[in-house]
């Protein structure tokens, strides 16, 4: 059977207060002993995926749940996840309906912003 296994990044992959900046050798022969048990390995944070570490990125993991769970992305697939409180809250606030995008669109739409206000490292 199939498990997917969750890694928060502050103070499990990397410790910055104790000087450890990205994801150790033993950790990273670790994840991929799982992955290589045919199990998935999934970043969670409550990061926008644009401010995780480089360091931390050069992993290969299956998937990403970032934004406090409001974006997962598996194999290399994005959602959009939401409740409907979330919608009808946007729909009073604007008075209409929001356009409904896809999470690629949104993740597009982000990654572009955060390259016009320099917060993004190619």
């Amino acid at each position: 059977m199939k498990r997917l296994f969750f890694f928060d990044i502050d103070g499990t992959l990397i410790e910055c207060e104790k000087g450890i900046y990205e994801i150790q050798q033993e950790v990273w022969e670790l994840l991929d002993k799982l992955k290589q048990q045919g199990d998935d390995v999934f970043l969670a944070t409550g990061r926008c995926k644009c401010f995780i570490p480089d360091s931390v990125m050069k992993y290969p993991f299956s998937g990403y749940v970032t934004c406090n769970g409001a974006y997962v992305e598996y194999n290399n697939e994005y959602y959009w996840i939401h409740d409907n409180n979330d919608l009808n809250i946007q729909q009073s606030y604007f008075e209409e309906e929001p356009e409904k995008k896809t999470g690629k669109e949104l993740s597009e739409e982000r990654y572009q912003r955060f390259r016009k206000l320099g917060r993004w490292k190619e």
